[in-house]
């Protein structure tokens, strides 16, 4: 009985794969006229995060997802804090774990410059498992 009623909840939920499309967030940043700090947008910056963090994914089923984050920036491009905004995947441990990552990452513009400290800028975490 039980595992007849694990089978029918598993049946009715969407399949993992079927990820949403990511969010437009913006394609070029614009500053603040007040503070003069700037949003990056995903596509101008780049963020810098060790490898080894990238095999700790704690994703365990096939399938793929994203999460967008806002990480706010220091000294030489250091990420110095980050908020999970949206993911395709709300019940999964991914936007939690990315955000973590992010944390760690040093942020580049793709023009080569580092960002002034004070900006922010959006990330995208992604994953597939096949």
């Amino acid at each position: 009985m039980i595992i007849a009623m694990m089978l029918l909840v598993l049946s009715q939920s969407p399949p993992f794969d079927a990820a949403g499309p990511e969010p437009v967030v913006c394609e070029q940043s614009e500053r603040d006229p007040v503070t003069g700090s700037r949003l990056w947008c995903p596509a101008e910056v780049k963020g810098r995060v060790p490898q080894r963090l990238l095999a700790t994914a704690p994703i365990d089923q096939v399938g793929k997802g994203w999460a967008l984050l806002k990480c706010d920036l220091g000294e030489n491009g250091v990420t110095t804090a980050c908020r999970l905004v949206e993911e395709s995947e709300p019940q999964s441990p991914f936007g939690a774990w990315a955000t973590s990552v992010q944390l760690r990452a040093i942020a580049q513009g793709t023009d080569g410059n580092l960002p002034t400290p004070g900006d922010s800028y959006y990330a995208f975490a992604r994953w597939e498992v096949r």
